[in-house]
C-alpha cells in the first residue's frame, strides 16, 4: 500500500516545491530595494540609478540611461501588487517635459493551485485505500470458502 501512496505524494510535493522556487526567484513578488534597483537597471538599461526608500513600502528615485535619457521612478509595493510609475525625458534639448509610463505587476497567488493538487492527491489516496480494502475483502471471502 505504501508503494502505491508514494507516487502521488511525491508528485504533489515536487510541484509545490517547483512553484514556490519559481515564485521566490522571479520578480513576481515584493522586491527589496536592491532587487528593485537591479530590476529597473535591467529593464531601462540604466548606467546611473538612485533609489530611496519612502514610508509604506514606496521607493522614489532618478536614473540616467546608457544613451543619456533621464528617468524619474516612483514604485509602490503592497502584499499583492507592485506599481512602478516612470517618467522619461529624452536626450535632445527640445525635450522640455517628461513622458509618463506606468507598469504594474500583480503577484501570483498559488493557493488555488495547491488546493487542486491536494484534492487530486486525496483522490489518489482514496482510490488506493479503496483498492486495498477491496482486495483485502476478496482475500477474506476467498479464505472462507
Amino acid at each position: 500500500m505504501f508503494r502505491k501512496l508514494l507516487p502521488p505524494v511525491v508528485v504533489q510535493a515536487s510541484l509545490i516545491a517547483a512553484g514556490e522556487w519559481l515564485r521566490a526567484n522571479g520578480s513576481d513578488r515584493s522586491l527589496s530595494a536592491a532587487e528593485l534597483e537591479a530590476h529597473l537597471r535591467s529593464r531601462f538599461e540604466l548606467r546611473e540609478l538612485t533609489l530611496d526608500p519612502q514610508p509604506n513600502g514606496r521607493f522614489e528615485g532618478t536614473g540616467v540611461g546608457n544613451k543619456g535619457e533621464r528617468y524619474r521612478f516612483s514604485a509602490t509595493q503592497t502584499s499583492a501588487t507592485r506599481t512602478v510609475v516612470t517618467e522619461y525625458k529624452g536626450t535632445s534639448g527640445a525635450d522640455t517635459g517628461y513622458t509618463s509610463l506606468a507598469f504594474s505587476t500583480t503577484f501570483s497567488d498559488n493557493r488555488r493551485n495547491y488546493l487542486l493538487l491536494a484534492f487530486g492527491c486525496l483522490i489518489s489516496v482514496g482510490k488506493v485505500l479503496r483498492d486495498v480494502s477491496r482486495s483485502g475483502a476478496l482475500r477474506s471471502d476467498s479464505g472462507s470458502i
